[in-house]
């Protein structure tokens, strides 16, 4: 019995937008063919594009143990690690793999997770996607270099490489830290720039940036309360987990008020 029917019909359903039919497809050809990696693969695909990253690295991690030499699952599967914040699993898996621009950016995301700032610059050094200048914005702006971070992340804004959830993330935090004007109104959806918020206090934590996430913070409650209340929820459990006991004490002191 060849698995090639079921992935074209699934095929087919996804074009149609039949994501639930889809899915269905691609998990009875899988359960038929055990040791196919591609219903695997296009079942990671598909979770990837709903944003369920457990999920979706759970198929692509079977998908890569049935063919481990096929990059785009390699690529994917390091990808949804990233979103599960276990970058050291993810860095693992781009071991392997030749630099592209593509790569060289994931990487960079992943070593700034570790901790790794520096590092990650030497990534980004041969990196020219538009989109990565938010991570190199980052990456200077957490070993001292002020101006060039400054400078990468006007690049990211005016190429228009991001969605504006990511860039009222960034001018939220630019306000938080001193450097960009005032937020006026909360996002239309402030789960995105509240993901990204915690991501980046995360960053200032590892690096040791104590005088400014204290600015973070005392700024943070001049925020639309929605923003603020999701805000600093996120940050009590990076500050729990990072060990910044007086970080600690100054959020849960608003949590409880």
């Amino acid at each position: 019995m060849h698995v090639a029917p079921h992935l074209a019909s699934a095929n087919a359903l996804l074009e149609q937008g039949c994501y639930a039919e889809a899915q269905q497809a691609l998990t009875e050809a899988a359960v038929q063919h055990p040791l196919c990696a591609e219903t695997r693969h296009c079942l990671g695909q598909l979770f990837l594009q709903r944003g369920e990253w457990e999920v979706a690295a759970h198929w692509l991690d079977a998908a890569l143990q049935r063919s481990p030499g096929r990059r785009d699952t390699r690529f994917q599967l390091a990808w949804s690690l990233w979103k599960l914040h276990r970058p050291q699993a993810g860095l693992d898996l781009l071991a392997t793999l030749e630099s592209t621009p593509t790569i060289s950016h994931l990487r960079a995301r992943l070593l700034l997770d570790l901790g790794r700032a520096n590092d990650a610059l030497v990534a980004l050094s041969g990196c020219e996607l538009p989109a990565a200048d938010l991570e190199r914005g980052w990456a200077c702006w957490l070993v001292g270099q002020m101006d060039p971070a400054k400078h990468a992340w006007s690049r990211w804004l005016r190429a228009g490489a991001a969605d504006w959830g990511t860039k009222d993330a960034l001018a939220i935090c630019l306000f938080l830290l001193g450097g960009g004007p005032r937020v006026p109104l909360c996002p239309e959806r402030p789960r995105e720039p509240i993901q990204h918020l915690a991501r980046w206090f995360r960053w200032l934590c590892q690096h040791g940036y104590d005088g400014e996430l204290e600015q973070l913070i005392d700024r943070g409650r001049t925020l639309p309360l929605p923003l603020w209340r999701g805000l600093q929820k996120e940050w009590l459990a990076t500050a729990q987990a990072e060990k910044k006991p007086a970080l600690v004490d100054r959020l849960r002191t608003d949590v409880e008020c």
